[in-house]
């Protein structure tokens, strides 16, 4: 994914969700996460989305390919005031796509896009200010255990 200064940087999600699979097509649920953008820097805030997702299994065997979708919001953690500067961030809305095989009852890997709104509010001690709207992108690759 990117990070704050537009840099490419991995980064680390954990997602859980709970939900119904009505039929082989159709499965929605509600899910929480945590994700960092950069966590080596500390300069970015890990973020705590709640969604809402859908998926769908498209063969009926062991080893099928499946999409999944969702949908939220992610709230922001603090970080920590270097030199005395102002570093607040607000949460936004959040996406997320993935497309994957599941193997058997039990596993899945998928590969996806993520993406992430963000605000941040900054002020300097020279009393300088200002606002920055961010788009955190993400291109996932994961695996999942289903239970």
């Amino acid at each position: 994914g990117n990070n704050y200064f537009g840099d490419a940087i991995p980064g680390l999600s954990l997602y859980h969700v709970s939900g119904f699979q009505f039929n082989r097509f159709l499965g929605a649920g509600i899910g929480l996460g945590v994700e960092t953008y950069d966590p080596e820097s500390g300069y970015e805030p890990v973020t705590y989305p709640l969604m809402l997702e859908v998926r769908s299994y498209w063969m009926k065997r062991r080893i099928s390919p499946y999409g999944a979708l969702s949908l939220g919001y992610a709230w922001t953690g603090k970080i920590p005031n270097n030199w005395g500067d102002t570093n607040d961030f607000d949460g936004g809305p959040m996406a997320k796509v993935q497309v994957g095989y599941r193997f058997g009852n039990h596993f899945t890997m998928h590969g996806g896009l993520s993406f992430q709104q963000k605000t941040r509010h900054w002020g300097s001690p020279e009393n300088v200010y200002g606002t920055d709207r961010i788009l955190n992108k993400r291109l996932e690759l994961g695996f999942g255990l289903l239970l």
